[in-house]
């Protein structure tokens, strides 16, 4: 499963446990509010552990992408390079062209 998707899960399960404190807080149920408690503290610490290793994986993605343009880069100046030189040379083909027919 993906990390992210680890997270929405875990947020799911926090949102149930804070639901059910609610309807045992309702019920006047304050030992079952404390020990849903305990169990939502431990998946939003978990949660948040997660939300970290996707920050983790986001910033290494950035940093790929950020060299995926660069490379990019090079090659566009290159390909550009290279059809200046094609240009220059059509243009030589085409002066001398026209000196043997003039």
């Amino acid at each position: 499963m993906s990390p992210v998707a680890d997270s929405a899960g875990l947020l799911r399960e926090a949102i149930s446990l804070t639901e059910n404190m609610i309807a045992a807080a309702g019920a006047d149920d304050w030992e079952a509010v404390a020990a849903l408690e305990a169990d939502r503290a431990t998946l939003l610490a978990d949660s948040a552990e997660v939300s970290r290793a996707v920050g983790h994986l986001l910033e290494d993605l950035l940093a790929l992408n950020r060299e995926l343009e660069t490379l990019a880069g090079e090659a566009r100046a290159a390909t550009a390079a290279a059809l200046e030189t094609l240009h220059r040379g059509g243009q030589a083909v085409g002066a001398y062209g026209s000196i043997g027919t003039g």
